[in-house]
């Protein structure tokens, strides 16, 4: 029976300490709440007149050759691309690009 007690007794705290290990590498990750963006309706944007589109799909281009981007991913590139600078320097964007 001695015996019996020792064994239960090594064996709950073998238990004890790997529970607290477990529970103990667990950090706590603080929650985290976005910013609240206010959305801007593209109509509201002003139109980017075509000499700024122009050099937007000139730079654009550039990127493009750069990355050795060319075929029919090249006017998907182009117009993500020229959106991309519109809308860091807040004009509407563009459906297509000439």
């Amino acid at each position: 029976m001695r015996i019996i007690m020792k064994y239960m007794s090594y064996l709950f705290c073998v238990l004890i300490s790997f529970s607290a290990i477990a529970y103990g590498s667990q950090e706590e990750v603080p929650e985290v709440i976005p910013e609240e963006v206010p959305e801007v309706m593209s109509e509201e944007l002003p139109e980017a007149d075509l000499e700024l589109i122009a050099v937007f799909k000139q730079m654009c281009s550039e990127v493009a050759e750069y990355e050795e981007i060319s075929g029919s991913a090249l006017h998907a590139f182009l117009l993500g691309c020229v959106n991309k600078e519109l809308e860091i320097e807040g004009y509407r964007l563009i459906t297509k690009l000439n």
